[in-house]
């Protein structure tokens, strides 16, 4: 069976060799590296830090909270995973509640669907948003993307045209540009048996820039900047765990001095 007959599709997700629209973001981040400017934009009125879960052995979600309270740890902005999951005199004795640490550089699906529904709701332009991705990934290379069949409609082109395409030059990193829909983020989600994991995205953000979205290849947090009423409804969501921060803040893992 080849990759034209499968049951797959995405949702108008369009690779752009010019990254002119996504120029905004060198502008606006700050140069400090490891700092929540680093990551997203400033100049947004407030900021939140989204944890990824740890997963129980059934890989239910486990929140930071959780682990904090059984390690005795202090819930704070700047905690470190693994600052929280070493326990204190006196804690830990109870059987640890997770099995697997949280992702770095990524978010499940689950808690990306729910932060997308969160955040259509801040746009005017959930129909043209843009998805950045760090062209680091090995799927960039060759035998990577370069296996997506251009005849079947997939919006990746081979290596060498990845390769010509402009950058984003973020603070120590660079990305190629994808737009489509607020909903193509699903196609980066979609397990296709015998093909490259699509990774990211690592940057995304609406036309209209009311909100943006960030996860570092390297941290087990996303950072989201937005308006006010944005962030409470994000900090109050049932389903995800999230702090309000702060543009200037660290986001390194000695950051937390209170925890290690």
């Amino acid at each position: 069976m080849n990759y034209t007959e499968r049951d797959f599709h995405l949702q108008g997700l369009n690779f752009l060799p010019n990254v002119d629209s996504g120029r905004w973001i060198e502008d606006s981040l700050g140069t400090r590296f490891a700092y929540v400017e680093s990551l997203v934009p400033r100049g947004y009125a407030a900021y939140a830090r989204l944890f990824h879960p740890a997963k129980a052995g059934d890989y239910q979600p486990v929140r930071w909270s959780q682990v904090a309270e059984w390690s005795g740890k202090t819930i704070h902005p700047l905690m470190a995973f693994e600052g929280i999951s070493v326990p204190k005199a006196g804690f830990g004795t109870e059987e640890q509640p997770w099995v697997h640490d949280p992702e770095h550089g990524y978010t499940d699906w689950n808690d990306t669907n729910e932060l997308v529904k969160l955040l259509s709701d801040f746009t005017g332009a959930s129909d043209r948003c843009y998805f950045a991705v760090w062209d680091g990934y090995g799927s960039l290379s060759a035998g990577g993307m370069s296996m997506l069949s251009p005849s079947g409609g997939i919006p990746f082109p081979p290596p060498n045209e990845v390769e010509a395409a402009q950058r984003i030059k973020g603070v120590a990193r660079e990305y190629i540009l994808y737009t489509g829909p607020l909903s193509a983020i699903e196609s980066f989600f979609v397990v296709r048996p015998g093909l490259p994991d699509l990774d990211g995205p690592n940057i995304w953000w609406p036309e209209d820039r009311t909100w943006c979205v960030s996860t570092d290849i390297d941290l087990d947090s996303t950072y989201v900047g937005g308006s006010e009423d944005c962030i409470d409804v994000l900090l109050s969501h049932p389903s995800l765990e999230a702090l309000r921060t702060i543009s200037n803040a660290p986001v390194y893992m000695d950051a937390d001095t209170i925890n290690l």
